[in-house]
């Protein structure tokens, strides 16, 4: 199995979401002989996750999407705590080990979020969950 998709399976396991429900972070893998070599483009990205071809794609930053996850509160407890601080860590485990990194959201109130970025052996890897929006 590859390497870069064994490290973002340790560092995602057991983490959850956040938003009107709370859903598993699960790390994914697209063989470079599936992806191709260019720019991952919404039209790409639904297609290979399976998504309808006029489904809403919508492009966030990779440092804001992840800035809240990672971030410590004051009033947080241990368990808070511990979360932000994988998520800060996972964080940079993505940045060191992937490139172009992006995060897409698809869909609309039921969000489909896909945390991606290119490994050194060029599949795509990275993250995906579900963020209810309401």
């Amino acid at each position: 199995m590859n390497s870069v998709l064994n490290e973002i399976e340790a560092g995602a396991n057991g983490l959850l979401y956040t938003s009107e429900t709370d859903s598993p972070v699960e790390p994914f893998l697209w063989p470079q002989a599936q992806v191709g070599d260019g720019q991952l483009t919404a039209a790409r990205l639904l297609k290979l996750s399976g998504q309808p071809a006029d489904t809403r794609v919508e492009r966030l930053d990779f440092a804001r999407f992840f800035e809240p996850l990672g971030r410590i509160e004051e009033w947080y407890g241990a368990e808070e705590r511990a979360v932000a601080l994988r998520y800060a860590v996972l964080r940079e485990l993505l940045q060191a080990r992937l490139t172009d990194l992006a995060v897409f959201a698809v869909g609309d109130t039921r969000r489909h979020l896909y945390v991606v970025g290119r490994t050194p052996a060029g599949d795509l890897a990275g993250l995906h969950t579900v963020a209810v929006e309401t």
